[in-house]
């Protein structure tokens, strides 16, 4: 009696088939998704100093990969059923709605951001950055199946493509718009930043305050929240007040 192997018949063919045709797109895009690695490291100043960038980098790049998979999703779907056929009536569609998306989902960032107590400059960068990732996503999920039709491969593969190519670019977008966003702020002199330092001795005043809890009987000291602050004048300015008496008291005589 003739067996036939399991491995050998047409559903193993099929197996074969298909395992074969993703795994070279899932390996290519493995390659890709690791640039994403040179972009950060080329910022790595910019992730030390800022740590809002690294801590929600995560959330713009899957808001970014999630909004480009929708719209390849259902560009694709629309190809299937007949319904899609001009790349230019699809990318005004989506490009509205690319707008509103990265409109709304930015508004959400920035107020998540904000509500984690980092700042009203970091909310702005984040959201920035999240609405041009959402705007990129959106266009690039709806292109992308008619580049891979055209060059006569399967739409189908944009749906992963589309995430990867997401995942570089939001790190690229984000560390760009982060740089110029916080480098400028940072230029700029913030409430609650440190008062002027004199470069020189010369710069300070003759007269300083100490701040002491044994001053209450001093007869020049005031009063400050239950502690005495003690007017402790320069030594200098003693010295010479004193030589201006003493000049003063051998005119007299």
């Amino acid at each position: 009696m003739k067996t036939h192997s399991i491995w050998s018949g047409p559903w193993w063919q099929q197996i074969r088939s298909e395992s074969m045709d993703r795994g070279r797109w899932l390996v290519v895009l493995l390659g890709l998704q690791s640039i994403s690695s040179f972009v950060l490291s080329s910022y790595e100043e910019l992730v030390k100093q800022h740590m809002v960038v690294t801590l929600f980098l995560t959330m713009l790049v899957g808001a970014g990969g999630n909004c480009g998979v929708q719209s390849a999703v259902k560009v694709i779907r629309g190809m299937a059923l007949g319904e899609v056929r001009l790349l230019s009536a699809a990318l005004a569609e989506q490009a509205m709605v690319g707008l509103l998306l990265g409109t709304v989902i930015s508004t959400a960032a920035w107020l998540r951001v904000w509500g984690f107590g980092m700042g009203v400059r970091n909310a702005h960068a984040i959201a920035l950055s999240c609405w041009a990732i959402v705007v990129m996503s959106v266009i690039a999920g709806t292109s992308l199946p008619f580049a891979l039709r055209l060059v006569g491969l399967d739409p189908g593969h944009a749906g992963a493509a589309v995430q990867v190519i997401m995942d570089v670019m939001g790190c690229l977008i984000t560390c760009a718009i982060c740089s110029v966003v916080l480098a400028a702020a940072s230029s700029v002199s913030q409430p609650g930043d440190l008062l002027h330092v004199p470069d020189t001795l010369d710069d300070v005043s003759d007269t300083c305050l100490l701040y002491t809890s044994d001053a209450a009987d001093e007869e020049d000291s005031v009063d400050l929240g239950g502690r005495r602050i003690i007017k402790k004048k320069n030594k200098k300015a003693d010295k010479i007040r004193r030589h201006e008496n003493k000049q003063l008291g051998c005119r007299q005589c």
